[in-house]
């Protein structure tokens, strides 16, 4: 998704530029065309003033149109050439020199846009494209030509209507901070604005107006101010004729070139010269007081981009409120899989349970077992007792780490041996005063969906672990760094489904009695979480159970359809499982897979609660 931002066009003027405006903005596309990827979107920004209105008053309408005529000929013009190769759409924002001829204006506009009636365009409108809403606000309030102002009140009301935390560009035409020290003519009271863009998660500002090039960062969430000299710079020496590409990536401003024109260019044979900057903050790090904060704001980045690499997670806080502000949010939210439910609190004791409880494959804690070396038992204590005892013995320890494993780990979960943590290891610090707690987990890959939450109160629960043994602190500063982040649908945390707990034996008692009703409670189950390990030992054990069943003759029958059925699902998880192990970011190949999947068990589920209706009539 491209910007190409634009504004200051002043058409009629009696100051000319230095060239023609149809060659000058014709050559802007040649070069445009050999900088953009051919099928890309391109979003048309054009900030106001469209012409020039200096010394023609409101009756010489005549004059007035023909200007806007001329410039509805030139856009139209670069229009065409633009959809040749992209997706292009156009909006406008009214500019000083437009707002003393609105219904002119509006006219204009209404040939690129129908829809935007005069009303939409003095009040400011929004539009949606590729996740992020635009919205085009009128700085000239009430008609106000001499400098910029806006009706704050229209526009909360529009900022209601929309998602809170969608991200959001907003532009206009006047500039909203000035920039020289005569300068009367930037936005009045440009403070509440700074407020919305802080409180609506306003990503952007794009404006005109300065003749000049403009770029600033605001605000905690580092919102982008970009204003672009005159498309048509007229009769000063200082500044070039102008424009701005901005390269967008889901929500991020990936790369800002500004395009300036040199007339006298007798060498390359292009006149526009492009200076570009590219983004060097980290887009994936995310900071704030709460959980609450920087998980809304990770998933509202996943949203737009389905995988984050080199993520950092970010809280620093009172520990108290960091407690009453986790147990808050995550009150009502549990993780429900057929007809169970878990609360995170409840999930993150059991991943961090000495021994591995009877529901997972695999837990946290087994690896955070510190064991007797001269006992020979497996009986042991969990090692954040060695860390209160580090931190109280070393506080600025670097070795105060809890640990999963190592490359002897990662080598037998290659060829199939052994499970293997996305979680590292997870270390803690205390601040030279003892007042802090630093606890940094480290992730090679994270489920923000779901495991996420049980990974943040796995930090709660051992930070709890710590109080308990006298080690004292106020605040704490958690960081999650992660190597590749997404969220995946469903997710069952790696949670095991009844039907893969159940003896052989007791699924085979189950099949041969015809308890169609629980048979068909843990088909559910499986068919409504996404796993990542490929576990299909019940669904096997239960397609041999229904085949021996069938040969017996004091056995509940069921119908060759199921078990043809379920052989088909076994070979869909075999396709599935050869996915998994080519790869680790979710494809559309998987999604596909696991919705066959998802299919095949509801219809074998169909088909038995079919039967169940007919029970009486088959039992032998």
């Amino acid at each position: 998704m491209y910007i190409f931002q634009i504004a200051d066009l002043h058409i009629g003027s009696s100051e000319k530029c230095s060239g023609d405006e149809e060659t000058i903005l014709s050559r802007a596309v040649e070069k445009i065309k050999q900088d953009i990827p051919g099928n890309q979107k391109v979003l048309i920004s054009v900030c106001g003033d469209i012409i020039d209105s200096k010394n023609i008053s409101k009756r010489q309408k005549q004059i007035v149109n023909s200007r806007y005529e001329e410039a509805a000929g030139i856009l139209s013009n670069m229009m065409h050439e633009m959809k040749e190769k992209y997706e292009v759409r156009i909006q406008f924002c009214l500019g000083n020199h437009d707002t003393t001829h609105i219904d002119e204006f509006s006219n204009f506009v209404q040939k690129f846009n129908p829809e935007l009636t005069k009303e939409k365009i003095e009040d400011g409108y929004f539009m949606e494209w590729d996740g992020v809403y635009y919205i085009f606000l009128n700085s000239c309030k009430d008609r106000q030509y001499e400098f910029g102002c806006i009706d704050y009140g229209k526009v909360k009301r529009m900022l209601e209507e929309l998602p809170l935390n969608a991200p959001k560009i907003f532009v206009l035409h006047h500039t909203v901070i000035s920039m020289y020290a005569n300068d009367k003519s930037s936005i009045r009271d440009s403070a509440a604005l700074l407020k919305l863009i802080e409180t609506y998660n306003v990503i952007g500002v794009l404006h005109g107006h300065i003749h000049g090039k403009e770029q600033l960062l605001v605000g905690k969430k580092r919102c982008r101010i970009l204003g672009t000299g005159a498309l048509f710079s007229r009769n000063n020496s200082d500044v070039n004729s102008q424009f701005n590409i901005i390269e967008m990536e889901s929500y991020i401003f990936r790369e800002i070139s500004t395009y300036i024109y040199r007339a006298d260019d007798r060498i390359s044979g292009n006149s526009w010269y492009k200076i570009s900057s590219e983004e060097n903050y980290n887009e994936n790090y995310f900071q704030g007081n709460s959980f609450q904060d920087v998980y809304e704001e990770l998933m509202s980045r996943l949203a737009n981009k389905p995988v984050l690499n080199n993520v950092v997670l970010q809280i620093n806080s009172p520990y108290e409120a960091f407690k009453t502000d986790l147990k808050k949010y995550l009150k009502d939210d549990e993780l429900v899989i057929g007809q169970k439910s878990f609360s995170y609190d409840e999930l993150a004791e059991l991943w961090e349970s000495l021994e591995v409880p009877q529901n997972l494959y695999f837990n946290h804690g087994m690896y955070f077992k510190v064991k007797d070396k001269d006992k020979d038992d497996n009986v042991g204590e969990h090692g954040i007792f060695f860390i209160a005892q580090q931190l109280k013995d070393k506080p600025t320890s670097n070795r105060a780490v809890l640990t999963t494993y190592g490359m002897d780990m990662i080598a037998k979960m290659l060829k199939g041996e052994e499970y293997l943590p996305s979680l590292l290891a997870i270390q803690f610090g205390r601040s030279s005063n003892g007042d802090t707690i630093f606890v940094h987990m480290y992730l090679r890959a994270l489920e923000a969906g779901r495991f996420l939450k049980i990974n943040i109160c796995e930090i709660e629960w051992l930070l709890e672990q710590l109080k308990k043994q006298n080690v004292i602190f106020n605040k704490v500063e958690i960081a999650i760094s992660a190597f590749r982040v997404r969220e995946k649908k469903k997710f069952n945390c790696f949670l095991k489904a009844d039907i893969d707990k159940i003896s052989q034996m007791e699924l085979y008692s189950l099949v041969c009695e015809g308890e169609i009703i629980e048979i068909c409670r843990m088909l559910e189950e499986k068919m409504d979480a996404s796993e990542t390990i490929t576990n299909v030992d019940g669904l096997k054990n239960l397609c041999e159970a229904l085949k021996i069943a069938g040969e017996r003759e004091k056995s509940y029958k069921y119908s060759a359809t199921v078990i043809e059925k379920l052989d088909d699902i076994l070979v869909l998880y075999g396709k599935l499982d050869e996915i998994h192990r080519r790869g680790s970011i979710t494809t559309e190949e998987e999604t596909q897979y696991e919705g066959k999947i998802c299919q095949g068990i509801e219809d074998v589920i169909c088909e038995l609660r079919g039967k169940e209706n007919n029970k009486d009539n088959d039992i032998a």
